[in-house]
């Protein structure tokens, strides 16, 4: 409750993005009853491959039920309350066997709440990551399912993500892919995946095949131009989501916390252990 005071207290956050989020989503909300704005604005739903949709699709039915000011606010909780439980869920999920990762690693989702994306408004990512914090628990918690099941399910989500926001897209197809090349390597192979050689292989291939079928319907499509630093063009999805593919392969801080504990394990294993490491819950919400 402490971490959501600062949001309750004032009628608009004084975050940078915020405000222009808003006016959209009032020009939403009001658009089939007022022949102004049908006039002035016209609604394209295509999809795009710098999709940024969240709060476009969940707060317009809010606004008559409450004020702009609060169906606003109400999204903005809404986001900071995924990420916490998110960041929660996911910790429960990092230790192998069943064992639960340490309970203080979900506490670090609470200093970050306030940082730089937030300040500049970035709702609908926050939204997208916090959604994507909890297809990863939920992607951890079903390792021992068969895959067959397991991949329709994490598509599912990933398309849901991928709507919220192009880049929380990103983020969720890294980080499941690298979970599950930590899980597979033979020096930090978690009990769950017994050995299967070359369907070890397979499997992240499926996986990895998941962003590309669904970037398939944005391909060539153009980008929306977005104050001056996204020009318009043709551009694909793959496009957008790969920077954080980027930061998961060569960021030092994130590969120690996705990649980096199992591979310290091989060297040290009566010392360090993949389950041991709470850094993961930590970078993916930074």
């Amino acid at each position: 409750m402490a971490s959501l005071l600062p949001v309750l207290a004032v009628t608009v956050p004084p975050l940078v993005d915020y405000p222009e989020h808003l006016a959209r989503v009032v020009v939403e909300a009001r658009y089939s009853q007022d022949p102004d704005l049908q006039r002035l604005y016209e609604l394209d739903w295509s999809l795009r491959p710098n999709m940024n949709l969240a709060m476009d699709l969940v707060t317009p039915a809010l606004v008559g039920p409450l004020s702009p000011w609060w169906a606003g606010k109400v999204f903005i909780l809404a986001t900071m309350l995924l990420q916490i439980s998110g960041t929660w869920a996911l910790a429960r999920r990092l230790g192998s066997s069943g064992a639960a990762g340490p309970w203080y690693a979900g506490i670090l989702a609470y200093p970050i709440l306030y940082g730089l994306p937030f300040q500049h408004g970035l709702v609908n990512f926050l939204f997208g990551l916090g959604l994507a914090l909890w297809g990863l628990a939920f992607w951890l918690s079903t390792r021992h399912w068969r895959l067959w099941l397991r991949l329709p399910l994490i598509a599912l989500i990933g398309g849901a993500v991928m709507v919220a926001h192009a880049m929380a897209f990103g983020v969720l197809a890294a980080a499941a892919f690298w979970f599950e090349v930590g899980f597979r390597l033979p020096m930090g192979r978690d009990p769950a995946y017994p050995p299967r050689k070359w369907r070890d292989a397979a499997a992240l291939l499926a996986l990895a095949a998941i962003p590309l079928g669904l970037a398939l319907p944005t391909l060539g499509v153009p980008v929306v131009a977005n104050g001056g630093f996204e020009p318009p063009g043709s551009q694909s999805m793959l496009d957008v989501v790969k920077s954080p593919w980027v930061v998961f392969m060569e960021a030092p801080l994130p590969g120690r916390g996705v990649a980096g504990p199992c591979r310290v394990s091989g060297r040290w294993p009566a010392r360090f252990h993949c389950e041991k490491c709470p850094g993961s819950p930590c970078c993916l919400t930074g």
